[in-house]
């Protein structure tokens, strides 16, 4: 069973907390919740000296759950999903979306604590998914527990996407031992400043990464362009004042070459890694195909560059892409792996949402 509240100005909802656990109390086997701009009564009730009714309720079937509002105070900001949270029982496998627009700049820290409080198996995270980009009001970080997940969305304006990528810097640094194991880093990025000013703090925060995704958002009619020169900094340049690469346990790498320029780069990182004991043995790229007449005048679709990346790696998988991807599909970097047939390293259950 699907629930969806999605009130619009003819037909506003104006509930509490316990309203909503009401509604929801009358069907348990509930297995997707999505709730929509719900004008909370928060500000009007003190939340600790609300009592308590009863007994949390279970959703023992519920898969996914999300939830989207305005946080118009600083204390209803972190209550409604503090709220929410302490009065339903959530099973560990549920994939979580929260987006709270306003509120102070700690918001998605906050929610974190709260998912961490009351969701079990939460204390560590095997996949880490980043959005950076600055012409969307979005950006945002998906954490994939080792059952569950959760997506939290910096939802402002594009004018100060700096702020949201300082602020998504600080979340991570605010939970370190989240990130001790994990196993696989995405970064879909757009802008390159952006990338830049987040990049130096990853091998840190992320230190036993196996797999990286680098894949830039190339948006038609947008004139900006998303550098894998900047992305691959982070393999050729080892920390400060250290002689060692960084993430020395990776040896899974997926990026998108635009230009000769992007392929030159790969090649430089790939033999940087190798010369140093710690090679890249898989290799996907992604690629925009320029069809051209080889020999006797067929159509030579392999990329020019693939001979000279595959001097390096263990395994080369290339992706072709269509001219047009779709705009609308806000996760079609989850859905790629399975729609191109990649490799085993990233069959991973990447829960998407298109909401």
């Amino acid at each position: 069973m699907v629930v969806r509240l999605e009130p619009n100005d003819n037909y506003p909802v104006n509930w509490d907390l316990y309203d909503l656990v009401n509604f929801l109390s009358g069907s348990p086997r509930l297995e997707e919740i999505y709730i929509g701009d719900i004008s909370w009564r928060m500000e009007q009730v003190s939340f600790s000296s609300v009592p308590v009714v009863r007994a949390p309720l279970s959703l023992p079937r519920l898969r996914y759950l999300s939830l989207t509002y305005s946080a118009r105070a600083t204390e209803s900001a972190s209550h409604v999903v503090e709220h929410l949270l302490s009065r339903l029982i959530i099973p560990p496998s549920c994939h979580l979306y929260f987006k709270a627009r306003g509120g102070p700049r700690n918001i998605n820290q906050v929610l974190l604590e709260s998912v961490r409080r009351h969701v079990a198996c939460s204390d560590a995270v095997s996949h880490v998914c980043l959005w950076i980009t600055d012409f969307s009001i979005n950006q945002s970080i998906q954490l994939v527990f080792p059952k569950g997940s959760l997506r939290l969305v910096f939802a402002a304006s594009p004018f100060i996407s700096v702020r949201h990528t300082e602020d998504m810097l600080d979340l991570l640094h605010s939970f370190p031992q989240l990130f001790t194991e994990t196993q696989e880093l995405r970064v879909h990025y757009s802008e390159n400043n952006l990338l830049r000013k987040l990049q130096p703090s990853l091998p840190a925060i992320f230190p036993n990464i196996t797999a990286l995704s680098l894949v830039p958002f190339l948006v038609p009619g947008y004139s900006g362009h998303a550098s894998l020169t900047i992305g691959l900094e982070s393999l050729t340049e080892p920390p400060e004042g250290e002689r060692k690469v960084t993430w020395p346990a990776l040896d899974t790498l997926w990026v998108s070459v635009t230009d000769k320029r992007d392929a030159t780069q790969l090649e430089t990182a790939l033999d940087f890694r190798a010369l140093r004991g710690h090679p890249i043995r898989h290799l996907t790229v992604r690629y925009n195909p320029r069809k051209k007449k080889g020999k006797g005048g067929v159509e030579n679709k392999v990329p020019s560059f693939a001979a000279a990346l595959e001097e390096h790696v263990k395994e080369i998988t290339l992706m072709e892409l269509p001219s047009r991807e779709p705009r609308r599909e806000i996760d079609w970097m989850v859905r790629l792996p399975e729609r191109y047939g990649l490799p085993s390293a990233f069959h991973r259950d990447w829960p998407s949402w298109n909401i």
